[in-house]
């Protein structure tokens, strides 16, 4: 999606900052994963969320900023809350 944009909606800084969070939220998945269950999984979790919502804010002051345009914004901010809702279901399924 990021790199489908054109730069007239979407500026390359704002880009390469949504890219390394995107980055950051897959080694905290992966690491989740490779935890398995319990109190580790969780915590991969949980720093995935972390970096959803880091997204997310990212993104709403881009669109305010106009670095961002309104259809690739609130496409970015459509997955990140589907991320968010199934990290959210992830997080109840795995028991401490």
């Amino acid at each position: 999606m990021l790199g489908a944009a054109s730069p007239s909606e979407l500026k390359a800084t704002v880009a390469a900052k949504i890219k390394k969070l995107v980055d950051a939220t897959r080694t905290k998945l992966q690491a989740a994963e490779v935890a398995g269950s319990g109190k580790p999984a969780l915590r991969g979790l949980k720093g995935a969320g972390k970096q959803l919502a880091a997204i997310a804010k990212l993104v709403r002051a881009g669109m305010k900023r106009k670095k961002i345009g309104t259809s690739v914004g609130q496409a970015i901010l459509a997955a990140v809350q589907g991320g968010t809702s199934a990290i959210g279901t992830l997080k109840t399924s795995i028991t401490p």
